[in-house]
């Protein structure tokens, strides 16, 4: 399996406006949950971002969560870094 189908297995969609050579992205949005993944490539280091918001209808906003990353996520986002060389 091949890693966008990894991702879009846990829900995730590539955003092909913010992928080239150095960067790529994958999101998930759900009801109450927003994850982003980010790739990018900054002076020939490959670093990632996960970040995580949820939507508390009491407070009626946004707000940051703790990203807290499973094994199927963590082994998606290594198969990424690998087809892509950047590993």
């Amino acid at each position: 399996m091949n890693a966008d189908e990894m991702m879009y297995e846990l829900g995730f969609k590539k955003w092909d406006k913010y992928t080239d050579e150095d960067k790529m992205m994958y999101y998930c949005l759900t009801e109450n949950d927003h994850w982003i993944v980010r790739f990018f490539k900054s002076y020939g280091i490959v670093n990632y971002l996960v970040s995580h918001t949820h939507w508390f209808e009491t407070d009626g906003e946004w707000k940051k969560m703790d990203p807290i990353v499973d094994m199927d996520l963590h082994k998606a986002i290594h198969q990424v870094l690998l087809e892509h060389g950047w590993l």
